[in-house]
């Protein structure tokens, strides 16, 4: 059984973690808890994991056949000149995150409008009565009710959509999938730890192991030339 207070989490991109617990599963059937490599906890980090979920994304939704099909993701990648989202997701992670994010905005303004039940982008949101005099967290807090009924309604109410997994993971606090299983000092130094900032400001964050390909990439150039 996995020893949670001495727990060490070892963390790298999916080869890495299939190497660990590769090792952990060979080891399974010797006697003592250190030949197991009991405490040893493998995650993939998050620029990894979220470059293997988009990866996941694209397969189900991303196709160069449908260009002349409305609505799907390459006809918005024309509609947007976005000439750079080609090839692999893993050469070109960010150009084809704009785009996910682009169009996802979208969708997300469209089900806006359509919750209100407006069809003209120029007419006026019907706002409660004196939401002028409201204060700010009293707005937030209307504006959060309406994006939860939202959420709720077309995310969330389905069994049969991609996120029926996921929701099973993040309200499952005992899955291996979630830091819960830390202690609240551990899972505190955790999250505490998933970014850098390099350039300063807001909104410039990257995983530090995006940091990390970013120095391996450098490497290679500076040693190939």
């Amino acid at each position: 059984m996995l020893d949670m207070e001495a727990a060490i989490v070892d963390t790298g991109d999916r080869l890495t973690n299939e190497r660990v617990q590769g090792a952990q599963n060979a080891m399974r059937n010797v006697p003592t808890a250190k030949e197991k490599l009991v405490g040893f906890l493998s995650k993939t980090e998050d620029f990894h994991r979220l470059m293997n979920f988009l990866e996941a994304v694209t397969k189900m939704t991303y196709s160069t056949k449908s260009v002349n099909d409305r609505g799907t993701m390459h006809y918005y990648r024309n509609l947007l000149n976005a000439s750079n989202v080609k090839g692999k997701v893993k050469n070109a992670y960010r150009p084809y995150g704009i785009l996910y994010y682009t169009v996802l905005e979208g969708l997300c303004l469209a089900l806006f409008l359509r919750h209100f039940g407006i069809e003209d982008l120029d007419a006026d949101i019907p706002l409660p009565d004196g939401f002028s005099d409201m204060s700010e967290e009293d707005k937030i807090g209307w504006l959060n009710e309406i994006c939860s009924t939202i959420l709720r309604k077309w995310f969330f109410d389905s069994t049969q959509d991609v996120f029926h997994y996921l929701r099973e993971v993040i309200t499952d606090k005992v899955h291996p999938e979630n830091y819960w299983l830390l202690p609240k000092e551990q899972t505190e130094r955790l999250v505490a730890n998933r970014f850098i900032n390099l350039q300063g400001g807001r909104n410039n964050n990257i995983a530090p192991d995006e940091f990390i390909d970013m120095l391996n990439r450098d490497s290679k150039i500076a040693c190939s030339v």
